[in-house]
Order: C-alpha cells, then structure tokens, then sequence
C-alpha cells in the first residue's frame, strides 16, 4: 500500500475497468479500490462504495472522486448489517494479495447479491513480487481460478488486451 503513495501510482486500467462495469448491477462494493479509479466508470450508477484498509488511500480516493463515497474498513470484518447490501462485489488487484482468498470472496459472496467483478494477475508469484507487491496467491490461468472458487458461482472470463497480463471476469454467485 505504501508503495502506491509514494510512487503516486494511480491504478488507472481503463480496459479492464470498462469491461467490468458493463458487468455491474446496482450498487457496488469495491474491496481495495486504490485512488477509485474504477468508480469513474460507474457514473451512472449509484450506490458505490469503495473500503480500502489504508487510510491514506481512502483519503487519496475521496479526493480524486468526492462525489463517491470511500470507507476505511478491513473486508474480513464486514458488518453483518451489510449481509445483501450491495448488488456487485469488486476485487481488482486484492485477492492476490491474501492467503486465504476464498475467505475474502466468502464475504463478498455475503453482502453482495449478484455477482463478484475480479481482476487478478495471471500466474503464481514470484519471491520478488512476494517482498515488493505483498502477492502471496496466484493462478496459473483461467481454469486454475475457476477451479479455486467454482464452489461460489460460475465464472466467466473476459480477455483484456493491454500490457498487462491479468485474469479478468466475474462469479456469479450460485445461491
């Protein structure tokens, strides 16, 4: 987290974040939503809210996009008032990021009623990723995520040409 204030690292994935809101129904509950990038291309939708776990970055978000709101808050300690709250759960770049990430998307899959919009790198992380980026989970591939978390929903996978690799798509969760 500390690496993205200091290098003023806006996040900005235009692709990849159109691609997902066309995906997205109602209202949004955006998991590590860095400097809220991904609300500009909700500007039609309400009901966005984005809940980062560093201050700082909820800050920097709630001054690039002051008409959205931006939490402080840690996603494996949601309230349990917000079970169904939001129609659409987003993750761009967060589940890497914990060891358990089917515990991450178990909540997700609570106060949400749709579906999880997810953005991951593709393949597993290096040693150096691992000291520098905090990535502790990876997937091979496409089959590898769906393999991880079918349990919760059916995915579906959509191709984002740009210079970075990731795995995008969305679960829609199977109730």
């Amino acid at each position: 987290m500390g690496g993205y204030l200091r290098n003023n690292y806006e996040d900005d994935r235009p692709i990849e974040f159109s691609q997902a809101a066309a995906h997205a129904f109602g209202s949004v509950l955006d998991i590590g939503p860095c400097f809220g990038a991904f609300s500009k291309y909700l500007l039609f939708r309400d009901g966005y809210v984005g809940l980062d776990i560093c201050p700082e970055m909820a800050a920097r978000a709630r001054s690039n996009y002051p008409d959205r709101v931006f939490l402080v808050g840690d996603v494996l300690q949601l309230p349990d008032g917000w079970k169904g709250a939001f129609r659409t759960s987003a993750a761009f770049g967060v589940l890497e990021h914990f060891e358990e990430p089917e515990r991450v998307i178990g909540k997700l899959w609570r106060v949400s009623t749709d579906r999880l919009l997810f953005m991951v790198p593709r393949g597993l992380p290096t040693e150096k990723q691992k000291r520098g980026d905090g990535h502790v989970s990876g997937w091979k591939d496409e089959a590898d995520f769906e393999s991880a978390f079918a349990a919760f929903g059916d995915c579906t996978f959509w191709r984002a040409e740009t210079k970075y690799d990731y795995i995008c798509g969305m679960i829609d969760w199977r109730r």
